[in-house]
Formats: C-alpha cells, structure tokens, sequence
C-alpha cells in the first residue's frame, strides 16, 4: 500500500473514531470550584451560580450548590470569567476578573448577605491566582505573558526559555529560527512530551525536538511543567502544553512585523584576527517577522473560526564565507513560515466539535561555509503539519468525557546547487567538500497518528472527603526513516537539484585530480560507498493507560494519586531491497531481511503527590510527591519476561501568592 492511501486510511479511521466517541475539552481543562455559606458560615444549598465569559461558545454555565454547600463549574474553556452567586433572600454576589489558565482549578468560596435579591455585591480583583489542588510544578504564560514580554517569538524555545529549571538552545532574537529545538530539564536529557491542542508533537529521539516547530503568535495559553506530572503524562521529563486562539462572538485581529538589522551585531574581529585570515564571523544580514490573524464568528454562539499567517526570514553570512570573486560575502538563506486555521462548531449546549491545522514551512542552507563553497552550497526544506479532530461532551456538573484524534508529521526534503557531473568528494587534509552535499536525495518521513480519550467521574463524599476519578488511554502509532528513494536524477526544488546521483563520496588526501573511480584507475582512491536507494523505516507503537484520585481529604488538603500503565512496542519491519546503484553494488547486493523485534517494554507507574492550603486562606500552599517506573521487559521476541527495573523522582515545593 503506498504512504497516500495509507494516510487516507488513517483519516478516515481517525474521522470514525472522533464521531462515534463523546467528548470535552481536556486539552483546555479548567475549572470554578468553591463552598456557598451563609453569614455564620452555614452552608447554603440551592444557591445558582452562573459563570459568563467570551470565552464561552454558550450564553452561560450554570452550576446549583449541593446539601453541603459546593458547587463545581468544570471543564470550563481558558479565559476570564464572571461568576454570580443568587439565591432567593440573599443579596446576590459578583466576582469579577476570575481567570483560568490551562488546567487551572480555581477555589472560590462565597458568603452571602441576607438581603433583597434585587442587591448585588461585586467584588473585584481578588481573583485566586494559586491552584490549591494541583500538585505539578508549572509555569504558566497567559495571552498577556506571551503577548508582552520582550522574547524572540520564536516557538517553543521562547517559551522554555522562561521557564525555571528548564535548558534549551541558545537564542538571540531568533537566531536559532530553523535550528532543531533541543531540552532538558534539571540536567535531565529526553523524556520531554509536547503537546500542541492536545497533539503530540515532540520527537521519540533523545532531543525530542525533532520538527517541533510552533507559531509563537498563535498561542492563547501555555503551560510548563517540570515536576509533579500526573499519570496522565507518559514521561518523567519537561511537559510543555500549548493551546491555540479561537474565535469569539466578537471579532478580533493583530497584526505585527519586527525586523532586527545588522547595525545591531557588534564584531570581535580585530586586526590580528584578519592578519590571519579571519575576514569576518557570523553576521547577520536580515533578519525580520511578519504575522497576521484573525477571527470571529461565521454564526453567533454556534460556529467560530481563527486563521493566521507568519513569515520570518533570518538571512546570515557564515564565518568567512563568500561568493566566487572572494569579495562579496555569501549570504546563508533561512526561512519559515506557518499558516494555522481552527474552527469550533457549538453542536449543542452540551456537545461541541473543535478542528485544528497548523502547517509549517522551513527552507534552511545548512551546508554554506569555508569548507562548503557557494558553487555547491546545500540545505533542506521540511513540511510539518500538526492536525486534530476533537468531540467535546459534558454530560453533567460530575461526569465529563473526552476524545481526540490528531495528527503530526514531518517531512525533509535535501537539495544542492553542485553541478551534477561533479562526484561528491571530502578532501581529508583541507576539509573542502566539493560536488552535492552527502545527504542529497534524503527524504525523512515520520508521520505519526495520535488517539486519546477519557472520561471524569466526580464523586462527593465518597468514603473519606470528595473523590474525582479518571479514567483514559492514548495510543500512538508512529514511523520514522531517513529514506534515499530512488528518484527522477533531475529532480528539482526551488532551482536546486534534490536526488541523488552518485552513490559514493570520494575521500582524497593529496588533492583531488589524481582521484579516480574506474576499472582502469592508476592512482588509489579511498572511496565512501552508499546504500541507495534506500527505504529505512522503523515503527513504534505506543499504548498508554492510566487511572488517577484527586482525593479531597478536607478542604485544605489533596491527594493526587495516579497509576499508569504503557506498552511500548518497536520494531523494523521485514523488506526486500534491490542492489545498490554502481559501484556500491559489490558493497550493497539485493536482499531481503527478516522483521527485527526490539524489546517490548511494559511499565507500571505510581504516581502520589499531595497539597496542603496551609492556613486555608488559598494563599501558601505545601506541594510534594513521589513517582516510580517499574518496567518489565520481555525479549526480543516479546515471548519472556526480563527483570524489572527502576526509576524514581520526588519533588517539594511551595507557592506562596
């Protein structure tokens, strides 16, 4: 089956699944919780609150007080809200300005005043800004942060910049535009996961950046977080969560453009530096952003839409680089762009339909230096794309549902502007690279489908305090290779030739005329040989399961405990491939290679955190836990069982507002 109808295959399964499963918004989870009581501090049953917001697809949320006096207003969108507290002889109550931020719970408790209901008080600016329930160590960024704060805009790698404990590429107003965006976490390396609208994005290499490119302003919300994972995140490592702008009742748009130019490049090269030949470091030769957006409303309360578009160029002269006449400096080109759409469709009040695009181009001159001559200059274009189909449901105030299929992929594509009729050649003495570039023709593919649901059970009162149990899975399945198709030799992208030709790199030492490759050759060569065509691939699928109890001991203490379950299973499949092309033939001969089963592995994880509102005023709360892995390996066969071993974290931390 070829890649095309195989990706349809997968689109309409991922197309079934959303529509056949009920669902909420998990990838924007937040929520109002809180206590009603009267002046004495009784507690008051009956009371009606209702939260307003742009925010909402819907008119209003509304939520009655139980016999003990909560009330719960969940999942609610990312926003700011208005919640009004009334009930019959009271004096209605108004709070103002509550916002929440991704995954944020925020605890309002209300006193009401015996009085005309016809009177409201409205308090202000006393919004909660501490999660008292949540146990994860999170820094947060809201549209304010993102939209304000004098980064580079430039992805993910503006955003972990800002965030304690976490590493990242060294940026300098986006010079690290097209660079792989590579993290750690407290000196920990791997195990990041990204997700942007709930899509995984980040890569299975130890980097976990691989084409996990973001549009910086597109982002509503973001969400870091470091320690204190719950089960329902895979790793151990950085969780870094994205959501994207929708539409409104109202429309909106901004558009920006900033530009950097080279006046603001200081040099440290000196006379002694250019005695030696140094004529110049890395300088910048343009470097500038444009982006606009928009959205708004097709029908009111029912049908929103965003759309946005960026472009960013970051153009630079490599160190002492220049064009044939030695003279005129060589300019390196770099470009990006990205074009993001989102639709939300209100089906009904309780059922709401979310779809996501977001595409991104990268075009990069990667081999442009001393060693690599304009004449034969080389880089790579790479098409990303991270897509989702999501049903939201909320089927009452204590059991929610969700679902999502999403989508990522990447795509590379290699070119070189060397003269075809000249072989590739690495001079082992000078370090010159002459002809196409060693990597000309590759064609990277990883696509990688991503289904995920579960669903929320409240229950008060349950034993010991108030119980909010979930329950879910995500499942991913997922390719990579680093493919050498065998394609048209004149094979073009944007004037540059993108296929390989030769399937071998000389390898000189003493200058390149007395290099040959022929039967009849006098003088010896040494010779780099290559498998191509090749067809590389390698399959992993992942399947997650987890069970997690945000247990509410008392109003001032919760337990978060988790239990995850994952099978990981890898593999390369079996293939047959023909010979290698001229002369690498006597090298790679045609054959055919069985299935290679890596180890399965399966794993438990417990997961127990906990926090405790110290004075019970939501103000200084003491967060802690404690996480393990306890994974089991079978062989490479997957028929036995290997030892266990395992892997532990625990964190404590306090947030005092």
């Amino acid at each position: 089956m070829d890649r095309r109808r195989l990706g349809s295959t997968h689109v309409a399964g991922a197309i079934l699944v959303a529509l056949a499963l009920t669902a909420s918004a998990s990838a924007q989870e937040a929520g109002i919780v809180g206590q009603v009581t009267d002046e004495s501090g009784g507690v008051l049953p009956g009371v009606t609150v209702t939260a307003t917001s742009p925010s909402l697809q819907v008119p209003s949320v509304v939520s009655i007080s139980d016999e003990r006096g909560d009330y719960r207003l969940m999942p609610l969108p990312i926003g700011t809200y208005t919640v009004e507290y009334t009930l019959s002889g009271f004096q209605s109550v108004r709070r103002e300005g509550v916002r929440l931020t991704v995954g944020f719970t925020a605890r309002i408790d209300v006193p009401l005043k015996v009085g005309s209901l016809k009177e409201t008080i409205t308090v202000s600016g006393a919004a909660p800004v501490v999660d008292t329930s949540s146990t994860a160590a999170t820094t947060q960024f809201t549209r304010e942060t993102i939209e304000l704060l004098p980064t580079s805009r430039n992805g993910i790698v503006s955003l972990l910049a800002q965030a304690p404990g976490v590493r990242t590429l060294r940026d300098v107003g986006g010079s690290s535009l097209n660079e792989v965006p590579t993290y750690r976490v407290f000196g920990q390396a791997g195990e990041a996961y990204s997700t942007l609208e709930g899509v995984q994005t980040s890569s299975l290499q130890a980097s976990s950046g691989q084409a996990n490119y973001w549009d910086y302003t597109t982002l509503e919300e973001a969400a870091v977080r470091t320690l204190g994972n719950s089960a329902e995140v895979p790793s151990r490592g950085v969780n870094l969560v994205g959501i994207v702008k929708s539409g409104g009742n109202d429309f909106h748009s901004n558009t920006a453009f900033n530009k950097t130019g080279p006046g603001f490049q200081s040099s440290n090269i000196d006379d002694r530096l250019r005695a030696l030949g140094l004529a110049g470091g890395t300088d910048l030769a343009d470097r500038y952003s444009i982006s606009s957006d928009l959205g708004g409303r097709l029908i009111r309360d029912r049908l929103w839409f965003y759309g946005a578009a960026r472009r960013q160029i970051d153009d630079s002269q490599p160190l002492n680089t220049f064009m044939p006449d030695r003279v005129t400096p060589a300019i390196a080109k770099e470009v990006a762009y990205f074009v993001t759409s989102k639709l939300s469709y209100q089906m009904s009040k309780a059922n709401r339909l979310v779809g996501f695009y977001q595409f991104n181009h990268k075009y990069t001159t990667s081999t442009l230096s001393q060693f690599f001559p304009w004449e034969h200059r080389g880089g790579l274009m790479t098409p990303s794309r991270t897509a989702k189909v999501e049903l939201q449901r909320v089927w009452s105030n204590q059991l929610v549902t969700s679902a999502q299929v999403g989508y990522w992929t990447y795509d590379s594509h290699y070119w070189s502007f060397a003269p075809r009729d000249t072989p590739p050649s690495l001079d082992l003495q000078t370090l010159l690279n002459l002809g196409p570039m060693a990597t000309i023709g590759q064609r990277p593919h990883n696509p990688r489908y991503h289904y995920k649901a579960n669903a929320t059970l409240y229950k008060p009162e349950l034993l010991i305090g108030s119980h909010e149990f979930k329950f879910g899975f995500d499942y991913t399945d997922n390719w990579f290779g680093r493919q050498y198709p065998l394609l048209d030799p004149n094979t073009q992208l944007s004037g540059a030739f993108s296929s390989w030709v030769w399937p071998y790199r000389l390898r000189p030492s003493n200058g390149f005329a007395s290099c040959q490759v022929s039967a009849g050759a006098a003088t010896p060569c040494r010779v780099e040989m290559w498998n191509n065509p090749a067809e590389a691939k390698v399959v992993s699928h992942y399947l997650g399961t987890y069970l997690t109890d945000s247990w509410s001991v008392s109003r001032r203490v919760t337990l978060n405990l988790g239990l995850r379950y994952a099978h990981d299973n890898g593999f390369v499949p079996a293939s047959c491939q023909v010979a290698a092309a001229f002369p690498a033939d006597a090298v790679y001969p045609a054959g055919c290679r069985d299935k290679q089963q890596f180890n399965i592995w399966s794993s438990v994880a417990p997961r127990l955190h906990a926090s405790w509102d110290l004075f019970g005023n939501g103000k200084t709360v003491l967060k802690g836990g404690l996480g393990a892995i306890r994974p089991s390996a079978p062989t490479s066969a997957g028929n036995g069982r290997g030892r266990l071993a395992g892997a532990h974290h625990h964190h404590l931390q306090m947030a005092r507002l």
